[in-house]
């Protein structure tokens, strides 16, 4: 692929990870919530997914 293509799809793809990772942040709150423990498994599990996009995010 080239550069200006990898910029352009970067550019699109930005915005749809911002989507899930707030989507997922919202889901790891809500399930600390209704658990009432940050070490949870549905917890944990939904943290270590968000962190998965907010790295993909950033090496954008």
């Amino acid at each position: 692929m080239s550069v200006k293509k990898q910029e352009t799809e970067n550019k699109r793809m930005k915005p749809l990870i911002l989507e899930k990772i707030e989507e997922l942040r919202l889901q790891m709150m809500e399930q600390a919530l209704v658990h009432g423990d940050l070490t949870d498994e549905h917890v944990v599990a939904l943290s270590q997914q968000l962190d998965t996009y907010i790295v993909v995010y950033q090496k954008l």
